[in-house]
This record gives structure tokens, C-alpha cells and sequence, in this order.
């Protein structure tokens, strides 16, 4: 049902009908106020007071009536009942609850999603630092390694050399305490 109201009889408009200005009258209502008019060819919409001219079809032959175009429109308003359109917002806002809880759980997934980046970010420079520093450490130590090696080997030839002239030592004082008890014996 319509919930248009008519500014002249102030009811829900019956057969409505529409003035130039874009006000809704019901068609009875507008040609009573037109007929009230001083009978020209001029009336004033009932609501807005704007002028607007009547085609008078009467003085119009009639094989040219559907040329005239009329200073009042029929409309046609859709006639819904109330119960429909509660209905529809009823549903509109439950899916809106709905669609606006999904946001709600979709923000939250996200910030902890952002949140779990940083952290990873965070943990992956710090990770990266560490290595950084073994990696220096690694360095350091292959020097000294390298540096302990040499010693090592230096060593190794210096007691081997030590070695061989304790042994030719050896051999020498062998040839000497043969030497004396050969002198000895004499």
C-alpha cells in the first residue's frame, strides 16, 4: 500500500497523479483544485504555489489528443506492504551484523598476521646479526688455527732437527767414551 499522503485531502493518495513541480496529489484532489482556478489556462500546484499551464483537450481536435502531452502525469507507486519491507531491513541488517563480524574476525587475523611478520622480521635480523658475528668468530679462529698450525710445524721440524743432533750427539759421545777406553786400556 501507498504511504503517499496527498497535501489536499491529506490521505493516502488514490489514483496519483504528478504536477510539473514534482508534487503528488491524487487525481480527483488536482482537478478540483485546477476547476477552483479562474478558469484560465494557468492553475498553481496546491503545495508549492508554482505555476504551471493546463492543456485544455477539449479545444484540440481529436486525432491530435495523443500529441498533447498533459501538465499532470499519471504516476504508478509500488505497492509494498510494510510487513515486506520490515522484512527485507530485518534481513539487510542481519547480513550486515554477519558481513561486519567477518570484518571484525578478518582485522583480527590480520593484525596478528602483521604482528607475526615483525616478529619473524625481528627474529630474522637478529639471526642474521648472529651469523654475521659467527661468521667473524669462524674467521678469527681459522687464523689463529692457521697461526697454531705454523707454530705446530715449526716446532715439529725444530725438534726433529734437536732430534737428530742429540742423536749425533749421542753417537759422538759414544766415540769419545770408546776413545777413552781404548786411551785407557793403553
Amino acid at each position: 500500500m501507498s504511504s503517499v499522503i496527498c497535501s489536499i485531502c491529506l490521505e493516502r493518495v488514490k489514483s496519483p497523479v504528478c504536477c510539473p513541480c514534482g508534487h503528488i496529489h491524487c487525481e480527483g484532489c488536482l482537478n478540483e483544485a485546477i476547476d477552483v482556478s479562474d478558469g484560465s489556462s494557468k492553475a498553481n500546484c496546491p503545495t508549492c504555489r508554482a505555476p504551471f499551464y493546463i492543456t485544455p483537450t477539449e479545444k484540440v481536435p481529436t486525432k491530435y489528443h495523443r500529441y498533447v502531452y498533459p501538465s499532470t502525469r499519471r504516476i504508478y507507486l509500488d505497492e509494498h506492504s510494510d510487513g515486506d519491507l520490515h522484512a527485507k531491513v530485518a534481513d539487510l541488517e542481519s547480513r550486515l551484523v554477519k558481513v561486519m563480524g567477518e570484518k571484525t574476525t578478518l582485522l583480527t587475523r590480520l593484525e596478528a598476521a602483521q604482528k607475526s611478520v615483525e616478529s619473524f622480521r625481528y627474529n630474522q635480523e637478529i639471526a642474521n646479526l648472529e651469523i654475521k658475528d659467527l661468521r667473524h668468530k669462524r674467521l678469527v679462529w681459522e687464523r689463529k688455527c692457521a697461526s697454531a698450525e705454523d707454530k705446530y710445524n715449526k716446532n715439529v721440524s725444530l725438534l726433529e732437527k734437536a732430534k737428530e743432533d742429540l742423536a749425533s750427539e749421542r753417537k759422538a759421545h759414544e766415540q769419545c767414551k770408546a776413545e777413552c777406553m781404548k786411551l785407557r786400556q793403553m
